[in-house]
């Protein structure tokens, strides 16, 4: 018995952009409303714009450390590290991420 699962395209409209597009292999649902999904440019565009925003949040944390022991620790950290600190002080309320413009 033959258990392959083959891969079937699905037509959605991109609730970004409003354009139409077909899903590819790689393709993660968004959570969307049915029949809507983030077409390929617009997810580039958003990666984009998040790694954009996430430098600044660092670079902002970084100034932010008089101590320069501990603006190098804070500097010497692998990337990952430093998007964790961010987020943390997000959730602790010392940074405010702002949605949109």
């Amino acid at each position: 018995m033959d258990k392959t699962v083959k891969f079937v395209s699905k037509y959605l409209v991109c609730g970004c952009c409003g354009l139409g597009f077909r899903t590819w292999k790689e393709y993660k649902d968004q959570d969307q409303d049915k029949g809507y999904g983030i077409c390929g440019e617009c997810q580039l565009i958003s990666a984009e714009r998040d790694k954009a925003e996430m430098d600044r949040a660092i670079s902002l944390v970084s100034n932010g450390l008089k101590i320069k022991k501990n603006k190098d620790n804070f500097d010497n950290r692998p990337r990952a590290e430093q998007e964790i600190i961010v987020f943390d002080l997000i959730e602790k309320g010392y940074l405010i991420w702002k949605i949109g413009k």
